[in-house]
């Protein structure tokens, strides 16, 4: 049998305010780290209606796959006011003379929706102005004739 021996240190309020303030502090410091990695990660797709979209997948995958095949490599680069695109062929040889019109949006959303055309600065660069702010975008670059290609790019921040 053993006696019962009497804590020497007592167990005070004070203890207790500790252990219920670090508990919450624990509890807040892995909600702020999970809200600052679904910020600043790929936060999805927005589509009107997700069953739609799910029975056109086979159909988009086909089309993104068919994209390299038309043998465009592009090249994004932004400032504070422009966009420039760099459009090569299989070769590398830049492309010419294109009507290009290029439509911009974030991947989370369609509030910042912006279609812009683009001019011809050099043999296979085009350019528009627009001013972006920082973080991730979807661009769509559209012929005159209807043939597209998708991208996306990160504008890591905004010179000001």
């Amino acid at each position: 049998m053993t006696d019962f021996i009497p804590q020497t240190v007592p167990f005070t309020g004070r203890k207790m305010l500790f252990i219920i303030v670090m508990f919450f502090a624990v509890i807040i410091a892995v909600n702020g780290t999970m809200l600052t990695f679904a910020v600043k990660t790929f936060g999805g797709l927005v589509v009107s209606n997700s069953y739609v979209a799910s029975q056109h997948f086979n159909r988009d995958v086909a089309i993104a796959k068919a994209q390299p095949i038309r043998g465009w490599s592009l090249t994004v680069t932004t400032d504070v006011d422009n966009i420039v695109l760099r459009v090569n062929d299989r070769e590398g040889s830049p492309i010419q003379a294109l009507d290009l019109t290029l439509t911009i949006a974030r991947p989370t959303h369609d509030r910042s929706t912006i279609t812009i055309p683009l001019e011809a600065l050099e043999p296979g660069e085009y350019a528009g102005a627009v001013a972006l702010r920082s973080g991730q975008w979807r661009g769509t670059l559209a012929t005159a004739d209807g043939q597209a290609r998708s991208f996306s790019f990160t504008l890591a921040r905004r010179a000001s």
